[in-house]
């Protein structure tokens, strides 16, 4: 089995063996030690699309809590199913993923400011970051990728918010 996949690349996890080749049900993925710590879990499946990137989003308000996982094939996982995400953000999706490799790849944690509402945890093939949606000095992606989050919420998860 593999676990995430990220630009075409399986990440493979070792002392897992296949069963039926053609078989590609999604699997529930604790990614790292750190990461597991911030409650960052991901979906994965036996095919070959990769994930861009998964972010999980918890918050203070009603229907906060959210893990959304935009994939290669113009699919995203979120609310626990693989939804077709439209294409102007799958587009947004694709641009917004170099754009995150940066500060996954340094770790970067922003502090929350005096009264942050949501929390975001990111992983990308290179790392992962987080932040809060008051963080002072917040990158304009960070900005974007929140704004993102919440219409992949509204658009296609169904969420209010």
């Amino acid at each position: 089995m593999t676990g995430l996949s990220f630009a075409g690349r399986a990440v493979r996890r070792p002392g897992r063996r296949r069963r039926g080749a053609g078989r590609a049900g999604a699997l529930a993925v604790v990614v790292a030690a750190g990461l597991a710590a911030s409650g960052l879990a991901a979906c994965a499946t036996g095919d070959q699309a990769a994930d861009l990137f998964a972010v999980t989003r918890s918050g203070t308000v009603p229907d906060a809590d959210l893990t959304v996982i935009p994939r290669s094939d113009g699919t995203v996982s979120c609310v626990g199913k693989r939804h077709l995400l439209p294409g102007l953000l799958l587009i947004q999706a694709e641009d917004l993923q170099p754009e995150l490799e940066s500060p996954a790849s340094h770790a970067v944690t922003l502090p929350s400011g005096p009264r942050p509402v949501m929390t975001y945890s990111v992983l990308t093939p290179g790392g992962h970051f987080s932040y809060s949606d008051d963080s002072p000095g917040q990158p304009l992606a960070f900005k974007d990728l929140s704004y993102f989050v919440t219409e992949v919420a509204r658009q296609v998860c169904g969420l209010p918010r």
